[in-house]
């Protein structure tokens, strides 16, 4: 379910790249804590996937 989100922040590493289309920043978009939902929730859904690692890893020893 990551992968997508995984691939939108890792596009953001090579040199002139956006989080968000350009041809979409003139439009009122949902916002969540002042930042674009989709990038919210890919931060969050990142987040998650991150903490489950960690615990499980930690489980394992």
């Amino acid at each position: 379910m990551s992968a997508p989100w995984v691939g939108m922040y890792g596009a953001a590493a090579f040199p002139g790249t956006a989080l968000t289309d350009e041809e979409f920043r003139g439009e009122p978009v949902n916002k969540v804590l002042g930042v674009e939902s989709d990038i919210f929730i890919g931060a969050v859904c990142l987040t998650v996937l991150g903490i489950a690692f960690g615990l499980e890893r930690r489980s394992r020893h």
